[in-house]
């Protein structure tokens, strides 16, 4: 799950990785995609005119990339994994918009909805060779029903839903969705996982955690890692909305209490460090 503030730049972000999985260049010009293929994409706050200008600047920024790329002399070229990556994103990315449309995949008491048992059988049916990589949800809200945010109870039947589409689709694709923050968490200086907004169970649910926070300006936004369950925390990364929106990496976040261990006095308690 990726939490953010509205206006902080989640679509773009997600709209990015959905089309780095289906090309297969890298994310962020960092972090390589291990095995390409089909994504889905789930619209809520998007018309199909907002998402297909969504999808025209990305073109263009991946395109750019793809030339600079090209033109490297210094022999750090990023790997690909086809001659021509952006002949494969109409063919692996689908976006569908459920922009006005009661998309909710469980009702008031947690029960699965007509709407996500019919979704889930048109992935079954229309999944491509190989099945799919991702599917994107944005934002939670939209499809997680009217007590999501309330119910711990419910929150947990609706990630249940996301597990379920996981196991059942095609290709055993990882979900992910994007979901607001709190008002109690706009504006904090440090991120954490009791940032998203409403129940508990959404987060505890959730295997991983992003938060999306501003950074020094509004141009500038600091993706962090607040819960994993799998793996160890990555640094705090700083990116940048270019002038269509699209984020783009401008560098590694320092770690503001880096300077203060390295200074810190050494202790003469001998038990210092034994649960290392």
């Amino acid at each position: 799950m990726l939490v953010g503030e509205g206006g902080r730049g989640k679509t773009h972000l997600l709209a990015l990785l959905a089309a780095c999985v289906a090309t297969g260049i890298p994310f962020l010009d960092i972090f390589e995609i291990e095995k390409p293929g089909a994504v889905c994409f789930l619209l809520g706050e998007n018309n199909s005119g907002d998402i297909h200008r969504l999808l025209f600047k990305i073109h263009r920024h991946l395109a750019e990339k793809l030339k600079t790329n090209a033109a490297r002399k210094d022999g750090k070229h990023f790997g690909l994994h086809f001659q021509n990556p952006l002949e494969y994103l109409p063919k692996n990315l689908i976006t569908i918009p459920v922009h006005g449309m009661n998309s909710h995949f469980v009702d008031r008491e947690g029960r699965e909805t007509s709407f996500f048992n019919n979704f889930l059988e048109q992935l079954k049916q229309k999944a491509p060779e190989g099945g799919f990589q991702l599917l994107v949800f944005d934002p939670a809200s939209r499809f997680g029903g009217p007590e999501v945010e309330k119910d711990n109870a419910v929150a947990t039947n609706f990630i249940a839903c996301l597990e379920r589409l996981s196991l059942e689709t095609p290709g055993n694709p990882t979900m992910l969705l994007s979901h607001h923050k709190s008002k109690a968490a706009i504006g904090q200086p440090e991120a954490s996982q009791t940032d998203s907004r409403g129940s508990s169970g959404l987060t505890d649910g959730c295997r991983l955690q992003a938060s999306l926070s501003k950074g020094e300006n509004n141009e500038y936004s600091i993706l962090q890692v607040t819960k994993t369950n799998f793996t160890t925390f990555p640094k705090k990364l700083v990116v940048k909305k270019g002038k269509d929106g699209v984020p783009e990496f401008k560098k590694w976040e320092e770690d503001k209490n880096s300077n203060a261990k390295k200074q810190a006095p050494e202790s003469n308690d001998p038990y210092q460090g034994l649960m290392k």
